[in-house]
């Protein structure tokens, strides 16, 4: 299925137009460098009865049209939510970083993490940066997300680029599965949420922040619960 991103690099002197067909998904789970930060979220998931990997980091590849910039997605029940991730992607020798979310249903997950993957869209913010524009300062880069619950707003992740695994992990990681190729997205992994449990809700904020160039790209989206099935 063919699934054409229309993006915006935002360079440090102008705004550029990015048409990115998406050939390769790549979902990373459980990708921090802190070992008790990854220990910190296998416990979250844990607490609802949901598997945990044996891997780590986690390798889920996931068809080519669940990634989007729509703001809008209708799930089945209450137990979905996102997680805040960098997502990397790469074409015509150029790489781009932008903020995206894991979106998961938990209730699925409890049978199976890949599909639990595949139910939902990935979404991201139709702003990137390029890589080259901010690998001095890599480490720098703030991450967060908002979730809000009947109308209540919470901080619900936060954490910096030097929680996840670096650009090279993921570069290495790609040639050793055979898939760095133009056209490939990449998740890479979320953080420990603030109040280290698993929050929902019906709409979804994600954000990152370049402190030293004082930038940031955020989206939302929300959440609408289909009526129940009639069996």
């Amino acid at each position: 299925m063919k699934n054409i991103l229309s993006l915006k690099i935002m360079g440090l002197e102008k705004t550029e137009e990015l048409s990115f067909e998406v050939l390769t998904l790549i979902n990373f789970g459980y990708g921090g460098r802190d070992s008790s930060q990854i220990q910190a979220h296998i416990d979250e998931v844990k607490e609802l009865n949901l598997p945990v990997p044996g891997v780590v980091p986690t390798v889920f590849p996931l068809s080519n049209h669940l990634i989007t910039t729509e703001k809008l997605v209708q799930v089945q029940h209450g137990k979905t939510n996102g997680e805040v991730e960098f997502v990397l992607l790469y074409q015509d020798n150029n790489w781009y970083v932008g903020v995206s979310s894991d979106h998961t249903d938990r209730y699925l997950e409890s049978y199976a993490i890949p599909h639990s993957k595949q139910a939902y869209p990935n979404f991201m913010a139709n702003e990137v940066w390029k890589v080259e524009d901010v690998m001095e300062h890599w480490d720098q880069i703030q991450i967060n997300s908002w979730i809000t619950d009947n109308g209540e707003r919470k901080h619900y992740q936060s954490g910096t680029f030097a929680d996840i695994l670096p650009l090279e992990f993921w570069k290495k990681r790609l040639v050793e599965l055979n898939v760095l190729e133009s056209g490939v997205v990449v998740l890479t992994g979320t953080v420990a949420t603030i109040e280290r449990n698993l929050l929902f809700g019906e709409k979804f904020e994600y954000e990152i922040a370049d402190p030293i160039l004082n930038r940031k790209i955020s989206s939302f989206y929300n959440l609408v619960e289909l009526m129940p099935p009639l069996e």
